[in-house]
């Protein structure tokens, strides 16, 4: 995938599922992870978990990838408010896809 749609995915799932109301919609970002995953067919779940660690991978700095998470991807989580940075989350979140795209979407 290029690019260009790989940030336009990331867009679409961190923009849409992590806006900011999105504590208000699930309890943990785990369930809204599992929340989004549970609609989507399993090649696109892994799809989007490589997206999430290539773009990921193209950040070189902790600090840039926070900010990048906002201006970029239109996300509304700070991962340091629960005392991770933007880049142990974002690999979380590339887990816990295939984690539910492997465990029937638990």
């Amino acid at each position: 995938m290029s690019k260009g749609k790989d940030i336009s995915l990331l867009k679409d799932f961190f923009g849409t599922y992590f806006h900011q109301d999105w504590a208000l919609d699930a309890s943990s970002t785990e369930a809204v992870v599992t929340a989004h995953a549970r609609t989507m067919p399993h090649d696109s779940i892994r799809i989007l978990a490589q997206a999430v660690i290539n773009y990921t991978c193209s950040v070189a700095s902790d600090e840039e990838l926070e900010e990048k998470l906002y201006t970029d991807l239109d996300c509304e989580y700070c991962p340091r408010a629960d005392g991770l940075s933007a880049r142990q989350w974002l690999i979380y979140v590339s887990e816990w896809l295939l984690k539910t795209c492997e465990h029937g979407r638990s």
